[in-house]
């Protein structure tokens, strides 16, 4: 009898031992490579965007990766610059994002692997891509991509838009940032003009244009609260050869169909839009456009 109640015993054991060993494995294959998110100008029916996936599943099988805006305006920096702020602050701790905005001929070297504060990493050509989250989040390091013995290609010939998805690659699979390369104190930044308040107006710029039609601007909401800017006022929009008077809202439904109206929604700087059409085409206005903004009751006389 204790030999049986022995051997039960002994068998329970193994039982559990063997449950526990599996539950180990199941947790361990239930970690996941974190993000890779991909950014880029190349979109729009081509092979080009599925020649940049093909590179980091071809490295890391493993690899999740997901489409973030492939269809950037192209070889507009600045654009590309304000899609990566608006797009990238909600995507969690450790995500990759593999920017390929207008690198043209720019060889491996030129690229470079940005490490935010949460541990996100850009990798983009050090051509200006990244002065807007350079501004906001920050960046803890910055390092460029120069370790040969990491690449089958040489990194002086290889374009950036093998380099960048084989870095990508490389760092969902464990590489660490500073094992790509040495640690770099500046990168390239555009000159892209602030928001500026004078009196009783706002100056800034139309930096992006959206699919809609909608007029993203540098004009950050908090200018436009200062002149006492609220929902449901009327502000007038200038720019050149033209101007409007809208309605600021938070959605586009705060005005009838057809009519304009000025976005401010706390997220982001200040939006011209037209409820179920596009503002751009209304009103002729593209990126680029200087406007100034101010209170309708306090533009009398312009």
């Amino acid at each position: 009898m204790k030999r049986t109640r022995l051997l039960g015993r002994l068998l329970a054991l193994c039982a559990a031992a063997i449950l526990l060993v599996g539950l180990a494995g199941c947790g361990s294959r239930a970690e996941q490579s974190p993000l890779v998110v991909l950014f880029s100008d190349q979109g729009g029916g081509d092979y080009a965007v599925a020649a940049i996936k093909g590179t980091i599943f071809g490295a890391f099988p493993e690899a999740r990766v997901v489409d973030g805006e492939t269809s950037m305006p192209q070889f507009d920096l600045a654009s590309g610059a304000y899609i990566l702020d608006l797009g990238t602050p909600d995507y969690p701790a450790g995500t990759i994002f593999v920017c390929c905005e207008n690198p043209g001929d720019l060889p491996g070297t030129s690229c470079i692997a940005a490490v935010s504060a949460r541990g996100c990493v850009f990798l983009a050509p050090d051509n200006g891509l990244l002065t807007r989250v350079a501004a906001d989040p920050g960046f803890a390091a910055v390092y460029r991509v120069a370790d040969q013995s990491l690449f089958a290609r040489p990194l002086k010939t290889a374009s950036a838009d093998w380099v960048l998805p084989t870095a990508a690659a490389l760092l969902a699979s464990g590489t660490t940032p500073e094992e790509l390369g040495p640690k770099v104190a500046e990168i390239t930044k555009l000159d892209i003009p602030e928001a500026r308040r004078a009196g009783e107006t706002v100056t800034g710029s139309v930096v992006f244009v959206d699919r809609f039609g909608n007029c993203l601007t540098n004009i950050p909401e908090n200018l436009l609260r200062d002149l006492g800017v609220g929902k449901a006022d009327r502000v007038v929009v200038a720019w050149r050869g033209g101007e409007a008077i809208m309605i600021a809202g938070s959605a586009y439904g705060d005005v009838p169909e057809g009519d304009p109206v000025a976005l401010l929604n706390g997220s982001s700087p200040l939006q011209l839009s037209v409820n179920m059409d596009s503002f751009a085409d209304v009103y002729g206005v593209a990126a680029g456009s200087r406007i100034i903004a101010a209170l309708a009751a306090r533009s009398s006389g312009r």
